[in-house]
């Protein structure tokens, strides 16, 4: 798709609304990102949750991009954000069914997740997601009702040459 990721949103908001499971909202994630810089530009159809760790200061934060599903307005209602990640930040979006695992105590796991992911960060990627993924299903005792979407990736260092170079995101 050659557009914007606003006008690939109505377009796939107008497909599940004239579609044969039209009665159905989908969430949606879409994103645009440009490795070799750093630039990760996000518009959220009802994907919830996200967390973002900043390998750099070590630490992970909630990152909260708004959205309804699609198929549910005539006009889907989504929020777009701009991030710039430097090299080894790594972002974690998931939808509900992660992070609304309750524990017998009735615990959610989303209380726990950022904490968890900020300490998986010395873990390679598609391990750290493993790992997250398996302590969820320990604290909900294996009790998982929702399904559950969870992608993770992370930023790679800047390739620079030996030139005298200025890098400016």
């Amino acid at each position: 798709f050659r557009g914007s990721l606003r006008e690939l949103v109505r377009h796939l908001n107008r497909c599940v609304q004239y579609g044969p499971f039209r009665e159905i909202p989908v969430c949606a994630l879409l994103g645009r990102w440009d490795p070799a810089l750093g630039r990760l530009h996000v518009l959220n159809a009802g994907i919830p949750y996200g967390l973002l760790l900043r390998r750099a200061a070590g630490t992970a934060t909630p990152m909260v991009v708004n959205g309804t599903p699609l198929g549910i307005f005539e006009e889907p209602i989504v929020e777009e954000r701009i991030v710039w990640l430097q090299g080894g930040d790594r972002l974690l979006f998931a939808t509900d069914g992660l992070f609304d695992l309750h524990s017998e105590t009735h615990a959610p796991f989303g209380d726990l997740a950022t904490e968890i992911w900020a300490g998986l960060a010395g873990s390679p990627v598609d391990k750290a997601l493993a790992g997250l993924c398996e302590r969820a299903r320990v604290h909900a005792q294996g009790n998982m009702e929702d399904d559950i979407l969870a992608m993770a990736f992370e930023q790679p260092a800047p390739e620079r040459s030996g030139d005298l170079t200025l890098w400016l995101p």
